[in-house]
């Protein structure tokens, strides 16, 4: 009896190409219907090199196939999940105001969105002090010289390629270390 052997399942950009590498047994030619198409394809060697450019995640699924001699029902299927760029993030979430006598890091929560697979943070001005990012988190580790007004966006990312940059979260930045000493002073 003829088989068929589908291709493991596959991630591709929207808009790009999938090629399913079909593997088949018995004589050729073979004769290979689809679920998704219910058309048959003629086949006269193996490996089979279908190509496709799916709008949208779908299984392709081998109802039967036939061979040169018999037929069979056949039973293989491949998934292709279509992935597209990230959508723009929200604004971190947090504090608007950070005062260094609270701490000099700060946590900024990240807007998870759709198709995201990773986020990125950036912290101006550039003398505002560091951002590294821990999943969901913007983890600020704040320049001890810095006052004044710093800005926080964040970006997703995938194998298809980056989001846009979120709008910005606007932070006041500034210390009240050591004025209660100096009002006390007075």
């Amino acid at each position: 009896l003829p088989s068929v052997q589908m291709p493991e399942d596959q991630t591709v950009c929207l808009g790009d190409e999938a090629t399913l590498e079909i593997h088949l047994t018995g004589t050729a030619p073979w004769t290979l219907v689809m679920a998704e198409t219910l058309e048959p394809y003629t086949i006269e060697a193996t490996p089979f090199m279908m190509a496709i450019t799916p709008t949208a995640t779908t299984q392709m699924v081998v109802t039967s196939i036939a061979d040169a001699y018999c037929s069979a029902i056949a039973n293989g299927q491949t998934s292709i999940q279509v992935v597209q760029i990230p959508m723009q993030p929200e604004a971190p979430q947090g504090l608007d105001i950070v005062d260094f006598n609270d701490g000099m890091t700060t946590t900024y929560l990240l807007n998870q969105v759709e198709f995201g697979e990773n986020y990125t943070a950036n912290l101006s001005p550039e003398n505002a002090g560091t951002v590294a990012v821990d999943g969901l988190e913007a983890i600020v580790s704040w320049n001890i010289d810095f006052r004044g007004e710093a800005s926080l966006t964040a970006m997703a990312a995938n194998l298809c390629g980056l989001s846009d940059w979120s709008v910005a979260k606007t932070i006041e930045v500034k210390s009240t270390i050591g004025v209660d000493e100096l009002e006390a002073g007075k």
